[in-house]
């Protein structure tokens, strides 16, 4: 059995004693690691589209824990830029967000709003890409 089915079938059976104890569990809550991902779409979360599975005739949302979801978008935002269209900017070309107009932010804000966001998170080395915020 493989990680992703083990985390699966633990799942329903943590679900089930809950329920028989007279618990009512309306979510789950994992980090974004692979084998979690992979069983909550075997469970039938499939995330946006939809983001619950049923168990016994209840629906039980499946939520990715903030911090977690937080790395995972910083390490994407690290490694690509966004592009999107912008409905107040008068031109028809597409604007590109970089993870270095972030640092640019904070260095404009800093004794300000962005108080939070350390040298070492906008700046992470490999050891800190793994760390959640």
């Amino acid at each position: 059995m493989n990680k992703y089915n083990t985390i699966q079938y633990n799942t329903m059976e943590d679900l089930g004693a809950y329920q028989n104890v007279g618990l009512h569990v309306v979510a789950t809550v994992c980090d974004m690691g692979t084998n979690n991902v992979k069983a909550m779409k075997l469970l039938g979360s499939t995330g946006g589209g939809k983001p619950f599975f049923q168990f016994q005739n209840q629906a039980i949302t499946s939520i990715y824990d903030p911090p977690h979801f937080l790395n995972c978008t910083r390490n994407l935002f690290l490694k690509y830029e966004m592009q999107f269209e912008s409905e107040h900017l008068d031109s028809q070309l597409p604007v590109i967000a970089k993870w270095e107009h972030i640092g640019k932010l904070r260095k404009c804000d800093k004794p300000f709003m962005i108080r939070s966001l350390y040298t070492r998170k906008l700046t992470p080395t490999w050891p800190l890409l793994l760390s959640v915020p």
